[in-house]
């Protein structure tokens, strides 16, 4: 990856910030299917709350696909549909795409403690426990939606 590229990865993860706190919630659409059922073209977008007016539908789709450097489709024919191609099946692939966007964003949720203190955090939220206002489980940050 070029330094060219590194640089508009990071300007894309620096607005998505911005635009999706933790517990926000990402829509994907799956515009269309491979015959052969292994890749999926998917838009995602988020509902951005307006103080001054209603709230609007905002594709991030472009944003989403520079964030995790990931490719976007372009329609072939008149039929085609534009979205970001991702490859793979046997799974949700909206929530697979938002998790990674999740991860991209927000990080693990780990790196700024100590080692002990690491260990112990996972012990208690593997069990279920929450602590008020702290990070979500590494990978959750972000909600995904379907529409």
């Amino acid at each position: 990856m070029t330094r060219a590229q590194q640089a508009e990865r990071d300007k894309a993860r620096a607005d998505l910030r911005k635009l999706l706190p933790p517990g926000s919630v990402v829509y994907g659409c799956v515009r269309d299917v491979s015959r052969s059922g292994m890749s999926r073209i998917i838009t995602f977008h988020v509902v951005e709350r307006r103080a001054d007016g209603p709230d609007w539908i905002r594709c991030v789709t472009g944003l989403v696909a520079r964030a995790l450097s990931m490719r976007v489709a372009e329609p072939r024919s008149f039929r085609g549909s534009w979205g970001m191609r991702v490859d793979g099946c046997g799974m949700d692939m909206v929530f697979h795409v938002v998790q990674s966007l999740s991860y991209a964003l927000h990080g693990y949720g780990l790196d700024d403690d100590a080692p002990e203190q690491r260990r112990a955090r996972m012990g208690r939220l593997a069990r279920g426990a929450s602590e008020e206002h702290e990070h979500r489980r590494p990978g959750y940050t972000l909600r995904s939606g379907a529409l």
